[in-house]
């Protein structure tokens, strides 16, 4: 009491000082005083207004304490008009302050004072700079959501509000949609949809709004007037190129809702025709299919239907039957759609025709549309392969003439300016085209080769069919007349080389014959020319055996000049066999000695095997010796093993037992005593027979210093 008699005193010496008035703060917050003597404390309050209206610290504190007096009060009380009034005299100086607007709106709401609150929110955006609206305008939309609220003034507000905050029209359509306003949550949902800039503030992409534009105008198709349903669903169609099947069956359904199956039934055919995915196709087909399926069993629901519904009835039951049976037709188009180029889809077209009642007439209608819409530098496949089927086609059904007609026009395909960088196998075609004459007139075909290779010079594949075709149907002269052009061109292979030495052959020209493979071998290098030169070899010595001695030394030459080490082998021995039959035995070790050095090391083996064998009664012992000392020079330790033993041998045959014992101690140090005991068995044999004690025990010892180093050696 003395602290508030004396701040009493301070404002009855300083009524216009604002620190006196500090001592209005303890009124608000002393409870018992305001109960003993609350109009005590409005007087001080009035008369410290009086004295300073701009003060929001007085203002604030006087409205917080008058609002206290209502706790408690029912909404009629006379109290709250006196506190209202409070409010409004406030404002008159505190209009620029957000706090004592929030607190008179709140105050208005409690009392359902819809127009009041209304107004007092318009009043407080109007005095409050933009800056501050934020503050407002969630209390202003919360109050208009109110179920109180009419909802003509919700919207009224809410488009205000969609002025200052765009991005929160999620929440106005939900209202709207809440309310049964659908035509105008579609449209501003169709709006917010168009704008490029709109970010959903929950998180939605904007296919997730056109999916709920489209279920909303599907629901309640009925009330939508303000939008164009059909334009929007057909506009998202274009824009949306992955969700075509779902937007289409989506304006399909509203038809349905409002009951327009007919134009419902257009879109879904106009959808079937105009998808480019199979997903969206089979998602259009199976909606379709429904869609009819339902129709018809409404109608068939009916018990007296009428002359019109019968019709009806007939002719969706024929749509039904029609798209179920045409669904391999439509879904390759589908295909063709997107690449309108595929060649393989037209083929698959092409086949599908086999199910119709008249298959050869839509196939025809097929290739002529697949011609005239393939670009072959687009073509994705082998666009010979569209002109070869179109042709066979006609050939398959007996029209020879058109047959020909097709061809004709596939093998002048190629000098069209529009082809000259497309990939088109001419040839291939040619192929076709002369034997498909060769079933009705050889000799037309036979000319058709001759002119095609005229056209192709260069391509190997249709030289080989024309062979084929004068070798068959033509004369001796025509068909050596071909291979000798395509040895002329350089178009042959070896196969055909040996195609025409044969050729010659059954005609009994030999010599002809012979002279086709030296054109082949000098046509093809190793190893190219092998199989040419494996046959003529044979064929040679066929014939004349070992007869022309000289011409077959120069043969063997020319065949062995550049022969790899790989194909050098049966040559040598061809050779060495040759000079043993009718040659020099001067010659034959001379052939010998130079396949050692030629042909592969793993065939050297095989080749001392056989010179030793040839030598052994031709040429003096000497001679073996060195043929046998070259021999156990070979890389191969185990090769070379069994040579230095069949040299022991021969030395012992020979009685030669000194040089037979070197040979054994020269091959011990390539055996290890713990591997190779039938190597040291064997010397031990040869010791005890032609040995002594002296000898086994040197053996003995080499064996010892073998075993001893050769873990050493690898």
């Amino acid at each position: 009491m003395v602290a508030t008699e004396t701040l009493e005193d301070a404002i009855s010496g300083n009524t216009d000082g604002l620190n006196s008035w500090r001592y209005l703060n303890l009124l608000p917050c002393s409870t018992e005083l305001e109960r003993s003597d609350p109009s005590k404390a409005d007087l001080l309050y009035r008369q410290a207004l009086n004295e300073n209206p701009g003060s929001y610290k007085l203002w604030h504190g006087y409205l917080l304490f008058k609002t206290k007096q209502l706790e408690g009060k029912s909404p009629g009380d006379p109290l709250f008009k006196s506190v209202i009034a409070s409010f409004k005299e406030s404002l008159v100086f505190m209009h620029r302050m957000p706090r004592i607007w929030i607190e008179y709106c709140t105050l208005l709401d409690q009392q359902l004072f819809i127009t009041d609150t209304r107004r007092a929110f318009d009043k407080a955006l109007e005095s409050l700079p933009i800056t501050q609206h934020h503050r407002i305008w969630p209390l202003y939309i919360n109050f208009v959501k109110r179920d109180h609220v009419p909802v003509e003034t919700a919207v009224r507000v809410f488009k205000r509000y969609m002025q200052i905050k765009p991005e929160d029209a999620e929440d106005f359509i939900d209202y709207l949609h809440l309310n049964n306003r659908i035509d105008e949550a579609a449209t501003l949902l169709c709006d917010i949809i168009n704008r490029s800039n709109f970010q959903s503030k929950r998180g939605k992409t904007k296919d997730e709004l056109w999916e709920e534009l489209c279920d909303i105008v599907i629901e309640y198709a009925d009330q939508i007037q303000s939008i164009n349903v059909e334009a929007i669903l057909l506009d998202g169609i274009s824009r949306y190129a992955d969700q075509q099947g779902r937007l289409w069956n989506a304006l399909a359904r509203y038809y349905v809702h409002l009951g327009m199956f007919a134009s419902a039934r257009n879109v879904y055919d106009q959808a079937i025709h105009s998808v480019r995915t199979k997903k969206d196709f089979v998602e259009v087909w199976e909606a379709y299919t429904n869609f009819q399926e339902k129709y018809l069993e409404r109608l068939l629901e009916q018990d007296d239907l009428t002359q019109e519904q019968m019709y009806d009835l007939q002719i969706h039951q024929a749509s039904l039957e029609e798209l179920i049976k045409d669904n391999g037709f439509l879904l390759n188009r589908v295909a063709l759609r997107q690449n309108p180029h595929n060649i393989r889809e037209w083929q698959k077209r092409v086949a599908l025709c086999d199910q119709l009642d008249d298959p050869n007439s839509t196939k025809e209608e097929v290739f002529n549309e697949a011609i005239q819409t393939v670009d072959p530098k687009q073509a994705l496949g082998k666009y010979e392969d569209l002109w070869i089927d179109y042709a066979t086609f006609y050939a398959d059904i007996g029209n020879k003439y058109r047959a020909r007609d097709i061809f004709e026009k596939a093998v002048k395909i190629k000098e069209l300016k529009d082809m000259r960088d497309a990939k088109y196998d001419l040839a291939r075609v040619w192929c076709v085209y002369i034997e498909f004459e060769l079933h009705i007139n050889p000799t037309q075909a036979r000319d058709l080769a001759k002119r095609a290779s005229g056209i192709l010079r260069r391509n190997l594949r249709l030289w080989s069919l024309y062979a084929d075709l004068e070798e068959n149907y033509g004369t001796f002269a025509s068909t050596k007349a071909v291979y000798d052009e395509m040895l002329h061109n350089k178009t042959a292979t070896p196969q055909l080389i040996l195609n025409y030495a044969e050729f010659l052959e059954e005609h009994q020209y030999f010599e002809e014959s012979f002279r086709a493979f030296e054109r082949g071998v000098t046509l093809f290098k190793w190893p190219y020319s092998v199989p040419i030169w494996h046959t003529y070899l044979n064929k040679f010595f066929t014939r004349y055996g070992f007869k022309k001695l000289d011409r077959a030394r120069d043969l063997l030459e020319h065949c062995l000049e550049d022969c790899p080490s790989a194909y050098a082998f049966e040559v040598y021995l061809l050779y060495a066999k040759l000079e043993e039959e009718k040659g020099l035995l001067s010659r034959v070790h001379q052939v010998y000695s130079r396949a050692v050095t030629k042909i592969e090391p793993k065939r050297q083996g095989d080749l001392f095997k056989i010179y030793l064998t040839s030598m052994m009664k031709l040429v003096d012992v000497d001679k073996i010796r060195d043929i046998f000392t070259q021999a156990i020079k070979i890389p191969d330790n185990k090769i070379a093993r069994d040579f230095y033993l069949s040299f022991a041998n021969l030395e012992e045959e020979l009685g030669e037992n000194e040089r037979a014992r070197e040979i054994y101690s020269n091959c011990s140090q390539m055996c290890d005593p713990r591997i190779d005991k039938e190597f040291w068995n064997l010397w031990l044999e040869f010791e005890q027979r032609c040995g002594s004690l002296e000898t086994i025990d040197d053996m003995l010892r080499i064996k010892r210093s073998v075993e001893a180093i050769q873990p050493h050696i690898t």
